[in-house]
């Protein structure tokens, strides 16, 4: 398990939250869903500007993402956020 979230950039205790919810309730439980909350603190543009970055390498971990969205943008986010951008 530990060595599972260091590959994908996520604490212990996500991991281990996320074996749970799937062995209660298996891809379900795991998905994402919104619950809304604050919208994205990027814009458009640079919403489009991080997807042409994330191009240029196979696999991003959150942790990556999250030091790349403050070094180009100036902006924090977390780490769903991060696990989001990574997906699209």
């Amino acid at each position: 398990m530990e060595e599972a979230c260091k590959c994908v950039g996520v604490d212990f205790s996500s991991g281990y939250r996320w074996i749970r919810r799937w062995n209660r309730q298996g891809y379900e439980g795991i998905r994402n869903h919104y619950n809304g909350g604050r919208p994205t603190a990027l814009t458009e543009q640079e919403l489009e500007q991080l997807r042409e970055v994330l191009t240029s390498k196979q696999v991003w971990t959150t942790w990556e993402v999250r030091v790349l969205i403050k070094e180009l943008f100036g902006k924090r986010v977390c780490e769903n956020t991060a696990r989001e951008h990574i997906k699209t």
